[in-house]
């Protein structure tokens, strides 16, 4: 019975001697300045220690990692920060959630400053408006309110609820205005959009830019395809192929560098001949070719 006993107390000592060590010295010089404040893991080196320092934060592993928000947490990874409230990082190196209930999943050098925000991984990515997100990538930044950028490299997303899904320096900044891929793309009009190719930009509400190259679509509900412009103060124009051009309201452009230059006319051409031009539909006239 005597030796039940001290088997007993022995065990108890042991337990007690690994629960201190699991929660408190695992890492040693971990530091939890808060009551509540908790450092479960990290290294034995006063130079890469963990801090926990407000009430419900934690730090669960990694070196130099800081959970400074009241209910932040840290989960490891390296020279991670949780500083604000209920904010979190669950890895990587060098992220920062400083928005109130922001977060950063993973990646290097990623930071998610606005409320609600989060980064789910890539490199220097940014969410800084609230309840921005950026899933990926390298140099991205959605900073209007519910922004998102998807991937691909330095894209903005600027506009409240605007989105970029990918691609390279597009720029969605309009309200709900979206870049779906390319190069060099800008979505600056309201519910604006442009569909990949590369340097295209929709200034219109209700415009959309759709492929090619160097298309400027400027007016409200206009469409630029492969590379088709439209002039600004007018509506409904619709330009197709490169160089089209449409500088009338409620008319079209089909073909390379065509130009409709008045209400309700559809233009077929190039610049080496005079157009095609259907008048409202009525008219048709079909001039010769010039030299």
């Amino acid at each position: 019975m005597k030796n039940k006993r001290k088997w007993n107390r022995k065990a108890a000592i042991l337990a007690a001697t690994v629960l201190t060590s699991t929660c408190f010295f695992s890492g040693n010089y971990n530091t939890s300045y808060a009551a509540d404040g908790k450092v479960i893991g990290g290294p034995s080196n006063g130079t890469y220690a963990n801090m926990a320092t407000q009430e419900d934060s934690t730090v669960s592993g990694g070196v130099s990692n800081t959970a400074s928000g009241t209910g932040s947490s840290v989960s490891g990874g390296a020279h991670n920060t949780a500083s604000e409230t209920d904010s979190s990082v669950s890895g990587g190196g060098y992220n920062t959630a400083s928005g109130m209930g922001s977060s950063v999943s993973g990646g290097v050098s990623n930071t998610a400053s606005g409320t609600g925000s989060s980064v789910s991984g890539g490199f220097s990515n940014t969410a800084s408006g609230s309840d921005s997100s950026v899933s990926g990538g390298v140099y991205n930044t959605a900073s209007g309110s519910d922004s998102s950028v998807s991937g691909g490299s330095f894209n903005t997303a600027s506009g409240s609820n605007s989105s970029v899904s990918g691609g390279i320096s597009n720029t969605a900044s309009g309200i709900s205005s979206s870049v779906s891929g390319g190069q060099g793309n800008v979505a600056f009009g309201t519910t604006s959009s442009v569909i990949g190719g590369f340097h295209n930009t929709a200034y219109g509400i209700t415009s959309l830019s759709l492929g090619g190259t160097g298309s400027i679509v400027q007016g409200d509900y206009d469409v630029g395809i492969a590379g088709g412009s439209t002039g600004k103060d007018l509506d409904y124009a619709v330009a197709i192929g490169h160089g089209a051009v449409v500088n009338a309201s409620y008319s079209v452009a089909i073909g390379n560098e065509s130009v409709a230059s008045e209400e309700n006319t559809i233009s077929f051409g190039h610049k080496k001949m005079t157009p095609i031009i259907v008048y409202s539909g009525k008219k048709l006239k079909i001039p010769a070719e010039i030299p």
